[in-house]
């Protein structure tokens, strides 16, 4: 089985099978971290926390923006590969501080390979007073699939959302970008992302927030799959405002 080539980093469509417009997505949602939820979805736990980035109210004019002021600092990239009795497996991923991240996994004649990343950012709230928080991400991405011989079940997938999490390890906020597979045959796609929220951080709280993306290939003898995903030029812009000052009541 040939290897396949790399995805553009453009984010522009790229002709061939299974070509889709790009998207583009704009979400606008209010959330209290302190309300958050206990689910987990794939690839929402962080294997290991980073030091958080503290934060002081900014208006639009000095709002934080990643990475230009700030690296990323969530880059967590893992590989799994295991091999048939017969086949060969690999798998590799990298996640930079500059916005870039990349996994892939490959199978032939059987197996099993992983190939993921994580990359975001870690915010805290250490001002003792509610805080308000406005935050835009953007990225370019693209992906391709192969599956031998055609056509044949999913063989390759790959999976692309953004989680933020709190302080107390609690999954509060989900988006999928999409879930892919082979089991309608080969595909490639790039496109864009653009997603806007709102979240309310408690005093003395953080909250991670974070793009993850898998390739995975499984297959038994004689077939073969492989998959490749890719995030470029992904920026996160942070805007923050305390709530008012409780105010003190006044005796009667």
């Amino acid at each position: 089985m040939s290897r396949m080539r790399a995805p553009s980093s453009s984010g522009r469509r790229e002709k061939g099978y299974g070509r889709s417009a790009g998207l583009l997505t704009t979400c606008l949602v209010g959330l209290a971290l302190l309300d958050g939820c206990t689910s987990s979805g794939v690839g929402s736990e962080l294997a290991r926390v980073p030091a958080a980035q503290p934060l002081r109210t900014s208006g639009a004019d000095t709002a934080l923006q990643l990475p230009k002021d700030k690296a990323f600092s969530i880059r967590l990239p893992s590989a799994t590969k295991e091999a048939g009795l017969v086949g060969e497996a690999d798998a590799d991923a990298n996640a930079k501080e500059d916005g870039n991240a990349t996994a892939w996994a490959r199978v032939s004649k059987g197996g099993k390979a992983t190939g993921a990343f994580q990359l975001g950012h870690v915010l805290a709230n250490d001002t003792g007073r509610q805080m308000d928080l406005t935050i835009d991400v953007d990225f370019d991405y693209s992906y391709e699939m192969k599956a031998r011989p055609e056509p044949t079940a999913e063989a390759a997938t790959v999976d692309l959302m953004l989680y933020v999490r709190d302080g107390r390890n609690r999954l509060v906020r989900e988006f999928r970008f999409g879930q892919h597979s082979t089991a309608n045959g080969s595909a490639r796609r790039s496109s864009s992302e653009r997603l806007s929220f709102e979240i309310t951080l408690g005093p003395d709280n953080t909250a991670s927030v974070f793009v993850f993306g898998q390739t995975q290939v499984a297959t038994g003898d004689e077939r073969g799959g492989e998959a490749r995903l890719e995030v470029t030029n992904m920026t996160m812009r942070v805007r923050s405002e305390l709530a008012p000052a409780v105010q003190a009541g006044t005796a009667p």
